[in-house]
């Protein structure tokens, strides 16, 4: 982590940040233990460094393991829910768009079991 925080400063907007993160290593450690970081406030002083894109790359060097929660909360802000929610599957249409040189191919999560939806479109 340490060694991402240096490599930061070469990033456009980061100059000066590991000064920054030393003197505010207690807003950071409240990061680190926060459950969800994607949500935190930050101080006054660190709006120079946690607007936008940059507040992803502060949650990717100190909390790596939220950031994907971060980068859709990044893109409902910015571009709306719309980009983050799957769309509704409808079997019919799927089905019209395939043939015997176009099969339909299902890819499963954990847990998704399509046969009930194939048996009732059968």
């Amino acid at each position: 982590m340490w060694g991402e925080i240096n490599r930061c400063i070469e990033l456009p907007g980061f100059k000066g940040f590991v000064t920054h993160f030393k003197s505010e290593i207690h807003n950071y450690k409240l990061l680190y233990d926060n459950i969800e970081p994607q949500e935190f406030k930050f101080s006054k002083d660190a709006e120079k460094y946690t607007k936008g894109l940059k507040r992803l790359i502060i949650i990717r060097m100190i909390r790596p393991d939220k950031l994907v929660p971060a980068i859709s909360k990044f893109v409902i802000q910015n571009l709306g829910s719309y980009f983050t929610e799957p769309p509704l599957f409808d079997l019919k249409i799927v089905f019209n768009d395939s043939n015997c040189a176009t099969p339909l191919i299902f890819v499963l999560s954990p847990g998704a079991d399509p046969m009930k939806t194939l048996t009732q479109f059968a």
